[in-house]
């Protein structure tokens, strides 16, 4: 959450006071956590994190929902590109490239496993 801290204030407020009363549940692969939202207008969040497990990169991404006037978190997805089990999850924030709205901002270069843009 902290890396789309550019967002505005009142929108990154209503996305982490939405976390209290969440319901958290796995999904899918189990690196999906849902926060059982209700279906509105959703959106993902415009800063994703790119990791690479084995040589294949691995995005991670939140999704945010609509709901009345606040977004909510709805989904944080860990997603490596080839379906495959994730044999180890990098937690070193210099291990991890970050891309906002499709441009590398920061992080380590892995554009040479994961094309940016």
């Amino acid at each position: 959450m902290d890396v789309n801290s550019n967002l505005p204030s009142r929108v990154m407020s209503s996305l982490k006071d939405g976390l209290d009363d969440s319901l958290v549940q796995e999904f899918g692969s189990g690196l999906t956590l849902s926060f059982s939202r209700g279906r509105g207008e959703s959106s993902r969040l415009p800063v994703e994190l790119v990791a690479v497990d084995e040589g294949v990169p691995v995005l991670i991404y939140a999704i945010a929902v609509l709901e009345g006037e606040k977004w909510r978190l709805d989904e944080f997805v860990v997603d490596r590109l080839d379906g495959e089990d994730l044999s180890d999850y990098a937690v070193e924030l210099a291990n991890l490239m970050i891309v906002e709205n499709g441009v590398m901002k920061d992080g380590a270069d892995l554009r040479g496993v994961y094309v940016v843009g």
